[in-house]
């Protein structure tokens, strides 16, 4: 596995801990719906400047991250799904996480991931779901029980 990818994904991870965090504390002073608006104009900010920074260069990720030619032109009515997903989460979290913590409410968002991985990898991705997989989301459940009776 690409050891690159890993560090990503954890900092990834990390990242999303964090943010859930501080979108509870945001939200605590200002309410949620300021809060998603102040999520959604950082995000068209940082991806705005993303794009037009990869734009001005020659790079590998120039050609990674910049639109594909004719993408506007057959757009589906599910490209707009992760963005409501996302507004999902960032409606549920801060609340959550107000209630039972960041460690409970990411433990469960982490077994609700996995066990969306399984089913999307086999249905949507065509990859075999094995019996280590499944023992191993099944042990993350175990987890997240866990942590919830303490």
């Amino acid at each position: 596995m690409n050891q690159t990818i890993v560090v990503l994904c954890i900092l990834a991870g990390c990242a999303t801990a964090v943010q859930g965090g501080l979108n509870r504390r945001i939200a605590e002073l200002w309410g949620a719906s300021p809060t998603i608006l102040l999520n959604g104009l950082s995000l068209c900010v940082a991806a705005g400047l993303t794009i037009w920074l990869a734009s001005r260069s020659d790079s590998a990720f120039a050609s990674l991250i910049g639109p594909k030619p004719g993408v506007l032109t057959r757009p589906h009515w599910w490209y707009v799904v992760p963005g409501i997903l996302g507004f999902f989460m960032l409606m549920v979290m801060p609340g959550a996480i107000a209630k039972i913590g960041v460690t409970q409410v990411f433990v469960l968002l982490l077994a609700g991931q996995l066990l969306t991985a399984l089913v999307w990898d086999k249905w949507v991705e065509g990859m075999s779901v094995s019996l280590g997989r499944i023992a191993g989301v099944s042990l993350v459940f175990v987890g997240a029980w866990l942590s919830s009776r303490s």
